[in-house]
């Protein structure tokens, strides 16, 4: 995160920390840090009044970090770490789609199937029949929370990753500054541990 800002253009630390919202002596604490790493340089400098202005840029255009390295416990603890900046991004703004569209919600609890012993909780408005989809109204925001379990042979698994990384990249191509700008999340992963309980 710290990185982010010199990764595109030359930039001075006081900017970069405007960008990030950080105080500028914390930044220049860990820009001397990435200095000494060989991870920042200074591009340029620009002579005023009084001392001169300095411009950083990343080394690169991308760097590796080795699992081994990072403090995480293990790779489900990184990938929850890398995440959560998007997760709680989507939650918070699907949260308050759902405020601006009712007071009425709450959670259902509810079974497809009773002798497996499997429930299944789900977010409701009150008095909403559970064959009904919010957000599918034509007259209420465009918004998709799912999550499930699919069976698909192999072809057919690497056919709809190929479906979805399309699909995602020809919106991409269609994104204009005045629309909406929308949030998204899609993840497909083959199960071997069909459990589902928490594990690391």
């Amino acid at each position: 995160r710290l990185l982010e800002p010199f990764f595109d253009d030359d930039v001075t630390l006081s900017d970069a920390a405007k960008t990030l919202e950080v105080k500028l002596t914390t930044l220049l604490y860990h820009v001397t840090k990435f200095m000494r790493l060989g991870l920042i340089e200074i591009t340029k400098e620009e002579a005023r009044k009084g001392k001169a202005v300095k411009y950083y840029r990343t080394t690169a255009r991308s760097f590796f970090v080795p699992f081994d390295i990072t403090p995480s416990l293990s790779l489900k603890h990184l990938l929850a770490q890398l995440d959560k900046p998007s997760e709680d991004i989507f939650n918070r703004e699907i949260a308050r789609t759902l405020q601006e569209m009712s007071s009425q919600w709450g959670i259902e609890v509810f079974t497809d199937k009773p002798k497996e012993n499997s429930i299944i909780i789900a977010i409701k408005r009150k008095h909403e029949p559970r064959t009904s989809e919010p957000g599918f109204d034509p007259s209420e925001p465009a918004f998709l929370s799912q999550l499930g379990d699919l069976h698909l042979d192999f072809v057919t698994a690497k056919a709809l990753q190929k479906d979805l990384r399309d699909l995602l990249e020809r919106y991409h191509k269609k994104q204009t500054p005045k629309e909406q700008l929308y949030f998204y999340r899609v993840g497909l992963t083959p199960v071997q541990d069909q459990s589902f309980e928490p594990k690391d």
